[in-house]
């Protein structure tokens, strides 16, 4: 889908897919950088040595609150850039190892116009 001309155009297509979003790399640094911001260390997350040893497919695992955290960069990285958009709908079907690519589905629930919003 393209870039919505006006409001009423984008009400017509509540309901249908808006499109994927462009692909970001999940790297080991990432996932250090976010255990550290949030104090979130548990070792699936930061201890790539014992990730190797004791999960399943040897990788460590990223926070699932990360992931949920990249969405105002997926709907941002849309054509439809000037929509203001929320993640109120998200769901994380797998986990996401280190060295992955991840992107956002994003689709279209409901609309809504706002005046005098900035």
């Amino acid at each position: 889908m393209g870039i919505f001309r006006n409001f009423s155009e984008f009400r017509a297509a509540v309901g249908t897919e808006i499109g994927t979003s462009e692909w970001v790399e999940i790297t080991q640094d990432r996932v250090n950088r976010f255990a550290d911001a949030t104090c979130d260390v548990q070792w699936i997350h930061v201890d790539q040595d014992r990730a190797k040893n004791e999960l399943p497919g040897g990788k460590t695992i990223t926070h699932g609150l990360l992931s949920l955290g990249l969405a105002p960069m997926f709907i941002r990285s849309r054509p439809a850039d000037r929509l203001r958009g929320r993640a109120d709908r998200s769901f994380i079907t797998a986990e996401v190892c280190k060295q992955a690519l991840l992107a956002g589905y994003l689709t279209s629930h409901q609309g809504a116009q706002v005046t005098g919003g900035a």
